[in-house]
């Protein structure tokens, strides 16, 4: 949720607007640093708001610290689309 956090994440908004990518995928620890409910909206929808907005398909592993809060592992399944599982997998053609 700080400077540096956005500064990424308009760099990928960048690299977006050249490559069209329409999926990103979070490698966990994605709300540090202890996956607080609380600090979603902070640390992780207003920094990817462009994202969200422009409907690229978001997933994410959920880290360590991610699984500090429990409240925060149910969250995170919910808004990465995890359909209650502990893992994704990947088909050619699909999500």
């Amino acid at each position: 949720g700080n400077d540096e956090q956005r500064r990424i994440a308009q760099q990928m908004l960048a690299v977006q607007g050249k490559s069209r990518f329409d999926l990103i995928v979070f490698l966990g620890d994605n709300i540090y640093p202890n996956g607080e409910p609380k600090d979603f909206g902070r640390k992780f929808a207003e920094p990817y708001r462009p994202f969200i907005e422009n409907e690229t398909r978001l997933r994410a592993v959920v880290g360590n610290h991610d699984a500090r809060s429990g409240a925060g592992v149910l969250l995170q399944q919910m808004l990465f689309k995890m359909c209650g599982k502990t893992y994704y997998s990947f088909a050619e053609g699909g999500d």
